[in-house]
């Protein structure tokens, strides 16, 4: 009797058990409509008990992260499929997503005439402002190229074609070799103006702290 008894709890556990166990379910979220390329977006997980997960962004690329983080390079219509798995259970969810190529630097190339300031935190003997001309090169949709009087580097943007922002800087050449930090902005709302700060140091007079601004105008 008291076998059985026990034998009934096991049975009830059991059954309570497996009526708690729930499998996993696939869901993600696209985040917008139609995308970009040379954007990064986020993929929202909204799985339910999933323990690990595999995604196909339908470019070759895949990620085991349980976000789904991607940048597609070319536009296209591409089948993303999440898998997510949980004790030997599986759920797949596959959705399309359109990525369309987007012109940001086009609008922005060219000549433009301002005012350069150089400023050297401590050392203001040195600070001096002049006008000169800066050009901009189109590489491709996300990237620029700048050419200043005190030398050049490489910036990726974001933003539209008549709004974009850059963050960083990168193949610094010429003086501005050791500027370690730049941000700057295009804006095509009315005259097609451009800015931007350069911070680092200068080689020419000792490696002291530098800064070196732009703000100018295209005709």
């Amino acid at each position: 009797m008291k076998n059985l008894y026990h034998l009934s709890l096991i049975v009830v556990l059991a059954l309570f058990l497996s009526g708690c166990t729930k499998k996993p379910v696939a869901c993600f979220v696209v985040p917008n409509e139609s995308m970009e390329t040379g954007v990064e977006y986020l993929f929202e997980d909204c799985s339910v008990e999933a323990a690990k997960y595999w995604w196909e962004f339908g470019d070759g690329q895949a990620s085991d992260s349980s976000g789904g983080r991607h940048t597609y390079g070319n536009p296209g219509v591409y089948k993303m499929t999440l898998t997510v798995t949980k004790d030997g259970d599986e759920d797949v969810l596959t959705r399309t997503v359109r990525v369309e190529s987007v012109d940001r630097t086009g609008l922005s190339a060219g000549q433009y005439t301002g005012k350069f300031t150089e400023t050297y935190p401590g050392n203001v003997i040195y600070n001096k402002s002049y006008t000169q001309t800066l050009t901009i090169e189109a590489i491709d949709n996300n990237n620029i190229y700048i050419s200043t009087v005190r030398g050049s580097f490489h910036a990726t943007v974001e933003g539209t074609s008549t709004n974009y922002t850059f963050s960083s800087i990168r193949e610094q050449q010429g003086r501005i070799a050791d500027m370690l930090d730049g941000t700057g902005e295009f804006d095509a709302g009315g005259v097609e103006e451009f800015e931007m700060t350069l911070q680092g140091t200068d080689p020419y007079l000792g490696d002291i702290p530098w800064i070196l601004r732009f703000r100018g105008s295209r005709p």
